[in-house]
Formats: C-alpha cells, structure tokens, sequence
C-alpha cells in the first residue's frame, strides 16, 4: 500500500476559549499583590515530612534551604528558641491530622505552619494557643463533613457546633493575652455641654467600682450605668422652681373613705 492510499487522520485541534479582560486583569492584579507579600516577607514557612520506619518521621528542608535555615524559620514562626517545643509542636500535630501518607502529611502540616507564621506569636503559649485553633478548626471540618454525608447530622452538628465555639474562645483567649489586660475604652457620643456616655468599658482586673468584685463576669458596665447617669442640661441654666399653690399652707391629707357607706345597689 503506497502511502498517498494510508488514511490520513486529522489532528484534532481545540479552540482554547480565551479569558475575558477582566480575568486577565485581575490575574495580574493577583499575582502582583503575592509577589508583593513575598518580597516584604510574607512567604510562609514549609517543609517536608519524610516516614523513617517505626511510627517515626523526620523533616526535610525544601530544595534551596538548609537544616540549620529551616531551623530558624521555624523558630520565628512559632516564637520560640526552643529546639525541642518546635520537634513537640510539630509531634502533636502529626498526632492530631494522623495522615496516611508522607505527602498528605506534608500538606498538613505546611497548612498549619502557615497559620502559625501568619499569627506570628510571640512566646510559646500564643503558638500553643495558634495550634490548638488549628487542631480545633480540623476538628470542626470533619464534623460538618459527616454531616454532609448523612451520617449521625444530630451528633455531628451538635459536636461542630461545640467545637467552633470553643474555637472563637480561643481566638479570644489570644486576642486578650496579646492586650496583656490593657483596659479598652471606647465613646460612644458626647451630649453639648454635657457628659461623654463611654461604651465598652472592659474591666479585665475583675473588679468593679469602689474596688469590689464584679459580678457582671467583666462585662461592660454601659447598660448597668445607663439609669444612673445625669439629666440632659436643661436650656434654663439656672432652672425653673416647682410651682407652689397659692394658698401657701400645707392641708392635711384626706382620709380613706374606709367608713363611709357604700354606694345603693341600684
């Protein structure tokens, strides 16, 4: 068979749609701001998770870096000098994701050395508190996953609901160790000629005024204060006196018709 008789086959060419302008646009926009981060030090943490045998794992510094470097971005993400709370930290979330495979622990830790170098803590129980919000929100994912899948959504939903609430005291818990009790003050309005109504008065000693115990839990004490604070100024600065009856004597006050006889029944 001569070769002008093969059958030709044609190449099968796809048209590749082009992206709209605004997607390019805003890849570009994109990609500008990551290499910005990148550039003022915003490129997180990340290593690889390498099983030696034994329920034992070690890990790697990417390509490019070595030990002692990877060492050192470890210890900034997680606010520490401690050689030995990094190697813990790292153990417990190991623990806490259980994956399967050295690549989907790779994954898993990455994400959460990204959280940790995002928060940047400073000292270790901040990065104990960071972790925990890791684990928690983990935790959490996998509830609402069951949930998904119909399995048990009244026991699933009722224990995310636990979780992410324990995640928000978390987060509070970190954002009141960073003020370091520092009293927050905020106004509210300030009446002409008048005194400031002050709003979210955050006691954190525990203590309320004249020095005893608060027994609204460190609440703001704005809405216990709102009957007790003084009258709008009056357009008369000096006031106007209550009128007094004419006849200037005081009369006694009449008594209860007690003894009187009741009105007929019709």
């Amino acid at each position: 068979m001569e070769a002008a008789d093969m059958p030709r086959k044609k190449a099968a060419t796809k048209a590749e749609p082009e992206l709209a302008r605004g997607t390019k646009i805003a890849n570009l926009r994109a990609s500008g701001r990551l290499i910005d981060k990148v550039e003022k030090g915003g490129e997180r943490v990340m290593l690889n998770v390498r099983s030696t045998g034994n329920n034992q794992t070690t890990r790697e510094p990417l390509e490019g870096m070595t030990d002692q470097q990877l060492t050192m971005r470890l210890a900034d993400a997680m606010g520490t000098t401690s050689p030995e709370f990094i190697d813990a930290t790292l153990v417990n979330l190991l623990t806490v994701f259980d994956a399967p495979t050295d690549r989907r622990a790779t994954r898993e830790i990455n994400a959460a050395l990204a959280v940790l170098d995002g928060m940047k803590p400073e000292n270790e129980v901040e990065a104990m508190l960071v972790t925990q919000m890791v684990a928690t929100n983990d935790a959490a994912m996998k509830c609402l996953a069951a949930i998904s899948k119909g399995l048990h959504p009244e026991m699933w939903g009722n224990m995310s609901v636990k979780l992410l609430r324990t995640f928000t005291g978390q987060a509070e818990a970190l954002a009141k160790l960073r003020r370091k009790g520092e009293q927050t003050v905020r106004v509210v309005h300030v009446h002409p000629g008048g005194q400031a109504v002050v709003g979210d008065v955050h006691n954190h000693s525990g203590q309320g005024r004249r020095g005893q115990h608060s027994e609204n839990g460190g609440q703001s004490d704005a809405a216990d204060n709102a009957n007790e604070r003084e009258a709008l100024p009056s357009p008369n600065p000096i006031g106007e006196a209550v009128p007094i009856p004419s006849s200037g004597r005081q009369e006694a006050v009449p008594n209860a018709r007690r003894d009187q006889p009741r009105r007929p029944d019709r």
